[in-house]
C-alpha cells in the first residue's frame, strides 16, 4: 500500500457527517487526557491523504508528538479539495 501523504488541513473540506465524527473523536480524546494537560496545549489537527483516496485527520499528543490522541478516516466520498 502506498505511503500516506501529508497535506494541509486547510486545503480540504469534509462533509457534515465527517465533521460530526471528528468532533466526537476530539471530545472523547479531551475527556481522556489527564487534567494537568490544558486544552490550549493540544496542537491543531493534521491530515494525510491515504493510498485509497481516504483522508486521515488526526491530532498529536501535546507532550508525546509520536502519539495520536484523536483520529478518524474520512472516506474519499466525504471530502473534497478546496478551490
Amino acid at each position: 500500500m502506498p505511503r500516506a501523504q501529508e497535506i494541509e488541513i486547510s486545503s480540504v473540506t469534509i462533509t457534515l457527517e465527517a465533521m460530526i465524527a471528528w468532533h466526537r473523536a476530539c471530545l472523547a480524546a479531551v475527556r481522556a487526557l489527564p487534567a494537568e494537560i490544558a486544552t490550549e496545549a493540544i496542537p491543531d489537527e493534521e491530515a494525510e491523504l491515504l493510498g485509497n483516496g481516504a483522508l486521515r485527520v488526526f491530532v498529536r499528543h501535546p507532550e508525546r508528538k509520536h502519539r495520536v490522541i484523536a483520529a478518524i478516516v474520512v472516506p474519499a466520498d466525504h471530502w473534497t479539495w478546496r478551490s
